[in-house]
């Protein structure tokens, strides 16, 4: 059995992502597996976890997707509350101060967007 590469990873993240911003699709519905697209409903069997949802948030943030790392970080900072999680995928721990650094610097660049189409 040949398990995916790193960039298998990445591609289904960047999939995730042109999804997310092709339909307009909340992050939170993502996360659930639970989608509708032309009044069609998607379900997965499996929810992503908070250090998914980060991992995708955090290729948002580098490719510049300002208001969709915003909407991954609240739902990774929702789903691992105060404790730091572990990514079992990649083996990286996800931590709070992480997850809001990325939001942070999201939100602010979201405020310069919505100030410089005024």
């Amino acid at each position: 059995m040949v398990l995916p590469s790193d960039e298998d990873f990445k591609e289904s993240q960047r999939a995730i992502l042109r999804l997310q911003d092709v339909y307009n699709l909340p992050a939170a519905d993502l996360v659930r597996g639970d989608v509708i697209v032309r009044d069609k409903r998607y379900s997965a069997t499996e929810n992503l976890s908070a250090a998914d949802a980060f991992m995708v948030g955090r290729l948002a943030y580098s490719s510049g997707f300002w208001r969709q790392t915003k909407q991954w970080m609240e739902k990774t900072i929702e789903l691992i509350g105060n404790r730091q999680v572990v990514s079992e995928t990649v083996k990286k721990r996800v931590e709070l101060r992480d997850v809001l650094h990325h939001l942070a610097h999201a939100q602010f660049k979201v405020c310069i967007m919505v100030i410089e189409t005024k």
